[in-house]
Formats: C-alpha cells, structure tokens, sequence
C-alpha cells in the first residue's frame, strides 16, 4: 500500500496489521506471505500443516495442536502458529 500522497510505501507488514500467519514479505505497494518448512499457505495469509497426522483442541485457550509425520509438534491460536516441539 502506498501512502495517501503516493511518495512513501507503507510498510504492510508490520505489526499491529501483521497480516501473515508466519513470515510477510513487504513489497512496493503490496506484500506477500510464505511459511515456514512443513506448512503450505492456504489463501493468501494462512499456513497449514502439510501433512498432520494428528490434532486436539484446547478449547479453554482457543487453541489447535497437531504433529506431522517427522514428529514435529505445532500449536496455533487461529492468527498464528508455532513449532512447540521438533522430533
């Protein structure tokens, strides 16, 4: 997004707009989002598991955990997401 006037870009991708689950990239007037290893962008801003193998909830936290096949374990509130374990 550029500025009002035109002459500055705003920075998209800073917080509190932040909006990419895991990593943002700021461009001239736009950005894009990627993940990190063992996600795959769903959309244009969510990352998911690429392959869970298992999933719980924590509804008293709002939260989602799952594992991949290599024994990583994930945690995510719905806006972002974290490695909790590497197996």
């Amino acid at each position: 997004e550029l500025s009002p006037n035109g002459a500055v870009d705003v920075d998209e991708c800073a917080p509190p707009s932040a909006p990419c689950m895991h990593h943002c990239t700021n461009t001239v007037g736009s950005y894009y989002c990627h993940c990190r290893d063992g996600f795959t962008l769903e959309g244009s801003t969510a990352c998911l598991a690429t392959d869970p193998v298992a999933l719980t909830f924590d509804v008293a936290r709002g939260r989602y955990y799952w594992a991949d096949g290599k024994g990583n374990i994930y945690r995510s509130d719905g806006q972002q997401s974290s490695t909790v374990y590497t197996g």
